[in-house]
């Protein structure tokens, strides 16, 4: 190939690599400071003032999803007790999908509290997931507003007031909140805390340019004369906003209302779960094709584009700017440039071996940050393009298996 085709290739995955890292955060920032300089003229939410003022409580059904989960379902159900909100307007339901353990014997136990158990019907050895759950779930539910929470979440006291303020918009159709994963004590799921981080800025951001175009599975409210029923194989965290915003209706962030979880999976399980989670992504974009038409819903399109698109084809990017690196620093017919390229291809090593060293040191039960993050920032993406190349090879989801949380600690 000629050095000057060699140079464009170079280039344009560093420029994706930059853009789905940094330069979609900067685009939004850009167009967050337009929208806070004219909120009411661009459509987006009420000042806060407006929704405080609201004296309406809206009846609320909360749907704790679980499967195997005894570990940590008393400690979810006391936490949902103690939550400020009206007792009277709030409903309980425990979604327990074909559990096997103690689940559902301790939610009969706070039957007397007002907790109430579905235990899903036909779910088999594995059960069907979270969605069927939910569909087969929701007939028993008379909130005006359906709330979807995972079993290891536990809220902060004021959060179901901060979500049900926002539904004073008639306009906003759902509404989610913010959910933050710590670390255990030995440092499993340090990673996915940072990126958590990380991707609740994002959301942030974009709840402050329009409507949400992905939500937090395990905080989540929605009107239920909207509750779309969806294939159960889909995954409901990606597909209702767009939905949503295809029906003229908005999904925004409240990032006062705080959820907080535990993450135990070591890297092994993290990767798993990550290519699992792309995998049916994939598939739920398929479902929704008109969001992601930009002559459709303009705007939204590119945000969906850059929030998941972009940041799945990092990996093949990293390797095009590598392998590329490697030609020009070997083609003596770019003597001028040569210095450039030789000290980018330096960075790229120093990155890679810092990441072999992360990789090494994690393998050992160590993790010293600046040889994890590099590690960590090749296994995420290389996770995601994992998960898209089964997609596109037909491979399937499997069931739902919460209990590998707990089970890839051992």
């Amino acid at each position: 190939m000629s050095p000057v085709w060699l140079q464009i290739l170079f280039w344009l995955a560093l420029a994706w690599i930059a853009y789905a890292l940094v330069g979609y955060q900067l685009l939004l920032i850009a167009a967050s400071r337009i929208a806070n300089a004219f909120p009411r003229a661009a459509g987006h939410r009420p000042h806060q003032s407006d929704i405080a003022s609201s004296t309406t409580t809206l009846s609320i059904s909360l749907l704790i999803a679980a499967r195997n989960e005894e570990a940590v379902i008393a400690d979810k159900l006391e936490n949902t007790l103690a939550l400020d909100y009206p007792r009277e307007a709030l409903q309980v339901i425990v979604m327990s999908d074909a559990s096997t353990d103690r689940t559902d014997a301790i939610v009969t136990r706070y039957a007397d509290r007002g907790i109430l158990l579905h235990a899903v019907p036909d779910g088999g050895p594995n059960g069907h997931g979270k969605p069927n759950a939910m569909n087969a779930t929701l007939p028993m539910a008379t909130g005006e507003i359906i709330l979807i929470s995972d079993a290891n979440s536990m809220y902060a006291a004021d959060s179901l007031r901060k979500i049900a303020r926002n539904f004073a918009d008639p306009r906003v159709g759902c509404v989610t909140g913010e959910e933050r994963r710590v670390a255990t004590a030995d440092g499993a799921g340090l990673g996915e805390s940072l990126y958590c981080r990380f991707d609740n800025w994002i959301k942030r951001l974009e709840g402050q340019v329009g409507s949400m175009v992905m939500v937090n599975g395990g905080f989540v409210a929605i009107r239920r004369e909207l509750y779309p029923q969806l294939d159960p194989r889909l995954n409901f965290d990606l597909v209702w906003a767009p939905l949503l915003h295809l029906q003229g209706y908005r999904t925004v962030y409240e990032p006062e209302a705080v959820s907080v979880e535990t993450y135990p999976l070591d890297a092994a399980g993290d990767f798993r779960r990550r290519v699992r989670t792309v995998m049916q992504a994939f598939y739920s974009y398929l479902a929704v094709p008109q969001a992601l038409n930009p002559l459709r819903t303009g705007w939204y399109a590119v945000r969906l584009f850059s929030h998941r698109f972009a940041r799945w084809f990092v990996l093949p990017a990293l390797a095009v700017a590598l392998v590329a690196n490697v030609a020009l620093v070997a083609n003596v017919a770019l003597a001028g440039a040569g210095p450039l390229y030789l000290g980018l291809l330096i960075a790229q090593l120093i990155c890679y071996a810092l990441a072999l060293g992360g990789w090494l040191l994690d393998r050992a039960g160590r993790r010293f940050l600046p040889c994890y993050l590099p590690y960590y920032f090749v296994y995420v993406h290389a996770a995601a393009f994992t998960g898209v190349m089964r997609a596109l090879t037909g491979r399937r989801v499997a069931s739902w298996t919460p209990t590998e949380r707990i089970a890839d600690t051992a």
